[in-house]
């Protein structure tokens, strides 16, 4: 068995090659999307700066919202601040922005990271596996109130694909709703398939695992935040359409939102690069939007929401990769 230190170096040199292919991958991205960045440019140069700025900030608001839906669920007395908590879900944000499959990679590194803070490896991915739940059960909330309150809104995608969002959302709140059965489940589900395997070691972390008892005060907390961060992202995107003179309804603007919220999570390009910026485009035109406003507004509200953070995110991974985890910050 290798030394400690040897795997500790070498686990530092793997976390900085990762980092460098998402940068490398990033960069490619950029590269790949000059014509649409000089155009971005050029809209930023004619917007209104003040707003441009607020999108900014309600950015700011959105992805801090994120981390702390996910930091509140964690274990009481776990080893970690949240502010060093905020920067590894700034640095797996990029991660999932930047790489192909990342958002599986990403959630293996902030595992990894809880891990470090003497967070059981299960427990950390119990937690993982909750906040996405809530995330997702937030999403589709505001996906069902745009078809109330919003008809058109339905006309962007089929009836089955209505009835199988909302089916998916329900699923989400009956997860919520049982998540200590689910999670003591999952580890006697565990232990049974490491004991055959004869994974002794994955074995005795299942045996370990307890029921993840989330406090409905805490679960409260979280559902809230994850409203937060979709309603800090959605008034990015209004501001954005204001910058540069985009007009359309709120409703219009919400249901189109929405839309483009569900196509992120599509594994076809990282981030939803590219996939996102049309489907809002083309969900704001359906709704009577004029075609070159709406790009710059949409183009406008990627570069608050998604360029910028690209390079915040990897400098957060940096900064982490190289100073050790602590309960003070």
């Amino acid at each position: 068995m290798a030394p400690p230190a040897r795997l500790a170096r070498v686990r530092h040199h793997w976390r900085l090659l990762v980092g460098l292919v998402g940068i490398a991958v990033a960069a490619w991205a950029l590269a790949s999307q000059r014509a649409q960045l000089s155009g971005s440019v050029a809209i930023v140069l004619h917007a209104n700066a003040v707003l441009g700025a607020i999108a900014f900030v309600l950015e700011a608001a959105s992805d801090t919202a994120w981390a702390l839906m996910t930091y509140v669920l964690l274990p009481s007395g776990t080893r970690l601040g949240w502010v060093r908590f905020l920067a590894i879900s700034l640095a797996a944000l990029s991660i999932t922005n930047s790489i192909p499959f990342g958002a599986g990679v990403s959630a293996v590194w902030v595992v990894a990271q809880l891990h470090d803070a003497d967070v059981d490896v299960l427990a950390a991915a119990s937690v993982i596996a909750a906040s996405n739940l809530v995330a997702m059960g937030t999403l589709i909330a505001l996906f069902a109130l745009a078809l109330v309150v919003h008809a058109p809104a339905s006309s962007v995608l089929s009836s089955l694909d209505d009835a199988l969002i909302v089916a998916v959302g329900i699923a989400a709140a009956l997860a919520l709703w049982q998540l200590e059965r689910l999670s003591a489940w999952v580890a006697e589900l565990l232990t049974r398939l490491a004991t055959r395997v004869r994974w002794r070691r994955l074995a005795a972390s299942a045996r370990r695992l307890q029921p993840l008892r989330i406090p409905p005060r805490r679960l409260g907390a979280s559902i809230g935040l994850g409203a937060g961060n979709w309603a800090f992202d959605f008034g990015a995107l209004l501001v954005a359409l204001a910058a540069v003179d985009a007009h359309v309804s709120v409703a219009a603007a919400a249901s189109a939102y929405v839309v483009g919220a569900l196509a992120t999570n599509l594994p076809i390009t990282p981030g939803g690069l590219g996939v996102v910026e049309g489907s809002i485009t083309v969900a704001l035109v359906a709704f009577g939007g004029a075609p070159v406003p709406m790009l710059a507004a949409v183009i406008l509200y990627r570069l608050a929401s998604y360029w910028i953070w690209l390079p915040i995110g990897w400098a957060a991974y940096f900064w982490i990769a190289r100073r050790p985890t602590n309960a003070t910050t």
